[in-house]
Order: structure tokens, then C-alpha cells, then sequence
């Protein structure tokens, strides 16, 4: 809180929840993601302790469809008979 006070912004509140007001002369701050950039600019990203990815079950669950599955293999199969594909633009719709 500190910092963005520093640097002209007005945050009000404690604890978890902190709302911000952006100063007139900084248009360009616009949502979280700026306000974590400016004091991760300030503060140094050397400072900050790196915390592993945690990895969720779902994700490692079946991602492609059967459709998918059996395209990918046919034109693994075609491009291994020295066959390629090409993508004009007269068979992408407009």
C-alpha cells in the first residue's frame, strides 16, 4: 500500500480486499494487472520469492476428441507417404 501511495494513488481498505484509486495522470493504469506491475517496478521482481506452478488433475484428463485423434493420424500417415497439404484461400471461409 505504501507504494502505490508513493506513486500517487489512493488505496483504501486493508487486508485482502484494497481499492484503488488511479491518479488523473495515469491513464494508462487499467485494472489489477497494472496495479501488480507497477509495484512489482517499484519493489524489484528479484525481491519477490518464486512459488512453483501448482498442477490441477483435470487438465491430465483426454483433451483431444476421437475427430481430432483420427485427423492428426491420418495426415501423420499421408505426410509420411511424402504428401503435403496446402491451405489456400479459396477454402477458408470469409
Amino acid at each position: 500500500i505504501g507504494i502505490l501511495t508513493r506513486l500517487g494513488f489512493e488505496p483504501k481498505g486493508s487486508g485482502d480486499v484494497v481499492k484503488v484509486t488511479v491518479p488523473s495522470w495515469r491513464p494508462d493504469v487499467d485494472g489489477k494487472a497494472d496495479l501488480v506491475e507497477e509495484v512489482m517496478r517499484i519493489h524489484g521482481v528479484d525481491n519477490i520469492a518464486p512459488q512453483p506452478l501448482t498442477s490441477h488433475d483435470a487438465v491430465n484428463g483426454k483433451i483431444l476428441t476421437t475427430l481430432q485423434v483420427r485427423t492428426r493420424a491420418a495426415k501423420r500417415a499421408l505426410a509420411v507417404r511424402g504428401m503435403m497439404e496446402a491451405v489456400t484461400w479459396s477454402f477458408i471461409p470469409a
